[in-house]
């Protein structure tokens, strides 16, 4: 068993990729990790906080919240696409074909 160290605050969500290759935590110091499974080597750091729902149904996509806006980043932390937007989002929903999301506002 590895300990994974890198957060400089409280953990408040954890997942496993698809495939079980990455392992995501997000923390209350407003950084979402992905850390390599194998090894526990950090690949990146994303600023920005996790909703519940931040990952695509095929594991290829994860979303974060950032002040006002939403990052759409692939499985290996690269931006994909940046929404700005002007409300408290609480949770973000991937369509099942993965094509559009839906922000839930608070």
């Amino acid at each position: 068993m590895q300990t994974l160290v890198g957060h400089n605050s409280f953990i408040y969500g954890i997942e496993f990729s698809k495939h079980g290759k990455k392992l995501y935590s997000a923390s209350g110091d407003g950084t979402l990790k992905i850390w390599k499974t194998k090894n526990g080597k950090l690949l990146a750091t994303i600023k920005g906080k996790l909703p519940k729902s931040f990952m695509s149904s095929d594991g290829k996509m994860k979303a974060v919240v950032d002040d006002n806006t939403v990052k759409i980043l692939s499985d290996e932390g690269k931006l994909l696409l940046s929404l700005e937007h002007n409300a408290r989002i609480k949770d973000i929903r991937f369509s099942p074909d993965n094509k559009s999301i839906d922000l839930i506002k608070e």
